[in-house]
């Protein structure tokens, strides 16, 4: 994932030599990493629930020409619920989330950008700890990082994000302040992206 696993780390270059094929991921991957891992020390798990803009590989009309049932319906009219490598992905470039990570994806053919809603469970106590304030600061720094200020976007207008603002964005993650939530040892946040543009531009 773009940002998060650079080839500095050793143990991630040892990982390079074992390997002849790397996938950057998916598009949502692009969009969780990067909260994952800003908050990967504190965390016990992630889970969560993309709502998808539909992807080349759904049927626009009704028809048997996908193995996966979920995938058969025509896109552009219906709301289907399909899997997410997100959290696959999350777990095998974060080691604290090895099969502490998981994801649901909602496809639907809205012509805009999507969105993941990202539940963070943390470490116990964590959530007393931390406040909303402390959350947005860790964003805004994480956004300088020299290996995602490319890849993350904060928004911090008194207003919130919909599909048609993020459309068009390069940012694989687009975090909207306004959305930062605490509630008991649950960090809940959303992060946006134009599914299409923005991976496109990770692999340029």
């Amino acid at each position: 994932i773009w940002g998060v696993n650079p080839l500095k780390k050793r143990w991630f270059r040892r990982l390079v030599k074992k390997e002849e094929l790397f996938s950057g991921g998916s598009c949502t991957s692009g969009a969780v990493g990067p909260v994952a891992y800003v908050f990967r020390k504190i965390s016990d798990f992630l889970s969560g629930i993309t709502l998808h803009e539909f992807t080349h590989d759904q049927r626009i009309n009704l028809g048997p020409l996908h193995d996966a049932i979920e995938r058969l319906f025509a896109a552009a009219r219906t709301m289907a619920r399909s899997t997410s490598g997100a959290g696959t992905t999350v777990g095998k470039v974060i080691r604290a989330f090895a099969g502490r990570s998981t994801f649901l994806s909602l496809r639907e053919g809205y012509g805009g950008a999507s969105v993941a809603n990202i539940l963070i469970k943390l470490k116990r106590g964590w959530g007393r700890k931390l406040t909303v304030e402390d959350v947005k600061q860790m964003l805004r720094e994480a956004a300088k990082d020299p290996s995602l200020e490319d890849v993350i976007y904060i928004h911090e207008e008194p207003y919130e994000l919909d599909a048609n603002l993020v459309k068009g964005m390069p940012y694989s993650c687009v975090i909207d302040l306004n959305r930062v939530r605490i509630i008991g040892d649950f960090l809940i946040i959303d992060a946006w992206y134009d599914n299409e543009l923005a991976y496109s531009t990770r692999m340029l």
